[in-house]
């Protein structure tokens, strides 16, 4: 694939990218706007409906109170009848209940279907509606509508009847059915109940639509439903958005149902429009992609046309673009090149010999080490014939701590080799102090081959001899245990010396800026703990703990590695 259609393509996803995330940012602002204007919308009109609602019940709330509010009615619900007789008075006293209170009703309100008036002390139930009215004295305790007012809680209840066994109705009626209590006690009067058609609070719960597909469900306080707008339910729609306005007084609630379809529907023309723009965009990007690969390989190519020319030897080429920006700066860095080129080329040859004398220098400065080598075996060779087999020893152990410093250039070594190498070194600080200190190792079998940082162990083990366990009037001992346990190895060294303090600890380990005490292995102890971090980072680390006049114990953790050789053998 060439860089000009590789500049294409990137030219044009990047614009396309750009153009699709903007399309789906444009989406989904104009969707979540859609739905939450159709929301707040929806809302209002819900609560507006609910208001409504809620008045219309008021005035049957207030036409209820009406036969405790006129001395007429009050006074008949009051009166007792003594005999059968008296059946020509109570229906008298109806007909003054009825001019009072229907017709103090049906003139204020249009809506007011039927009102029924039953008193405790006549048991004679009393209907009336705009067109007709009806006595009836059988069944009361039986009425779904009584029922419901004695389970409420309230002197009130609200309910939906749909049929009514006291007289026959056309059609389901809203109830306001209130028990009438005489003023300053619980006695109760009776009872009246205040009729809506439910066809007339269907009509107003029509106002609280969006659309015709939307749904709207007016429920009581157990949750029934009173009347709905729809046949169907709300999960006949599948996914949905539900609004609810409630009224804490009456105990109903009012619930808005908008499908989904609806706001997809709404976002039809605005999501064509955001395509149709998006793919005008692409086009463009097209274009505007192709002319940009033009003008950006034109300079590309008169280099390559150069750098050929060089290729072939001619030093004397120069580029001629004269663009600005950063391919200008790519021409004219091209043509400090080709004029630099042979003064290069000499630099290189001077290097190289310089080079060479360098390595000469190097392998003269290993001349030193070797030389010390061989004077020590020489030395060793002596005492040897002169039968001193003390200092033959002690050279014989500095020869391998030498030797292996000389040829082992790795900085990680296997444990087993870092413990001989430590091994060697107790031997020569027992000739030092003789019969003075002992040394127990605790190693795990199974973690000799591990790999360890060269070293470790010696300034540690050198601080002990010298610090911790010189001057004691006891032997001294020192244990040296390595384990391993949840990947990690770890070196522990104690000894019964003289101990160390908080601030000696942190000279030690430079803690907080302290600096090492004269005498102390500073270089040796300060190498390990940096090695440590920069091999392995910060989980890692030297600890050192100590009690005056009694030990001092050094953790090192490191984490578990073997030699890649090691590891394949064992696969």
């Amino acid at each position: 694939m060439t860089m000009k259609t590789r500049i294409k393509l990137i030219s044009f996803f990047t614009a396309a990218f750009i153009v699709l995330f903007s399309t789906i940012v444009m989406f989904i602002y104009v969707f979540s706007s859609l739905r939450v204007t159709t929301k707040s919308s929806v809302q209002a009109l819900t609560d507006q409906t609910m208001v409504t609602i809620v008045s219309t019940i008021d005035y049957m709330n207030e036409a209820s109170v009406s036969p405790i509010l006129d001395p007429r009615t009050y006074a008949i619900l009051q009166k007792g009848y003594a005999t059968d007789d008296t059946r020509y008075d109570i229906y008298q006293d109806l007909d003054i209940i009825t001019e009072v209170i229907y017709g103090n009703t049906y003139y204020r309100n249009k809506l007011i279907y039927g009102i029924t008036l039953v008193p405790n002390n006549s048991g004679i139930a009393s209907f009336k509606n705009k067109g007709s009215r009806s006595p009836n004295i059988s069944g009361l305790e039986q009425q779904a509508w009584l029922q419901a007012l004695n389970e409420s809680d309230k002197d009130y209840a609200i309910f939906l009847l749909e049929e009514d066994e006291l007289y026959p109705q056309a059609e389901p009626m809203l109830c306001f059915s209130r028990l009438i209590r005489e003023a300053g006690s619980d006695r109760e009067l009776g009872v009246i109940r205040i009729d809506v058609l439910v066809r007339d609070i269907e009509k107003m719960i029509e106002g609280a639509k969006l659309e015709d597909n939307a749904i709207a469900i007016l429920t009581d306080y157990m949750g029934r439903s009173i009347t709905t707008s729809k046949e169907q339910q709300p999960a006949s729609y599948g996914s949905y958005i539900s609004l609810h306005s409630q009224n804490d007084e009456y105990g109903i609630q009012l619930s808005s149902y908008i499908p989904m379809t609806y706001f997809y529907k709404s976002a039809q023309k605005p999501v064509i429009f955001i395509l149709l723009f998006a793919l005008l965009s692409c086009v463009i990007s097209a274009v505007l992609a192709e002319l940009l690969s033009d003008r950006t390989m034109k300079p590309i190519r008169n280099l390559n046309t150069c750098m050929k020319e060089v290729q072939k030897g001619d030093l004397t080429v120069r580029s001629k673009v004269t663009d600005g920006g950063e391919m200008g700066e790519v021409c004219e860095s091209f043509n400090v090149m080709v004029e630099n080129t042979e003064q290069l080329i000499d630099r290189i040859y001077v290097e190289e010999e310089q080079k060479r004398v360098a390595e000469f220098q190097a392998l003269q400065a290993q001349i030193s080490p070797h030389f010390l080598l061989n004077t020590l075996n020489t030395i060793k060779w002596m005492a040897h014939l002169q039968g001193n087999k003390s200092i033959e020893a002690t050279l014989g152990n500095l020869s391998k701590i030498l030797s292996f410093a000389v040829r082992e250039s790795n900085d990680k070594i296997t444990i087993s080799t870092e413990l001989e190498q430590l091994r060697y070194y107790i031997e020569i600080l027992q000739v030092r102090y003789p019969n003075r200190f002992v040394v127990n190792f605790n190693v795990d079998e199974d973690i000799q081959n591990c790999l360890t940082l060269k070293y470790l162990l010696q300034p540690f083990l050198e601080n002990s001899v010298f610090h911790g366990l010189d001057g004691l009037d006891h032997d001294g001992v020192l244990d040296i245990s390595i384990t391993r346990e949840n990947g990690c190895i770890t070196y522990v060294l104690e000894d019964n010396g003289c101990g160390m303090t908080q601030e000696q600890i942190n000279q030690v380990l430079r803690v907080d800026g302290y600096m090492p005490q004269r005498g102390i292995n500073q270089i040796g102890v300060f190498n390990v703990v940096q090695r440590i971090e920069l091999e392995y980072g910060s989980p890692y680390c030297v600890k050192i703990d100590s009690e005056l006049g009694s030990f001092t114990r050094t953790t090192i953790t490191i984490p578990e590695e073997y030699a890649k050789t090691t590891q394949e053998e064992s696969v």
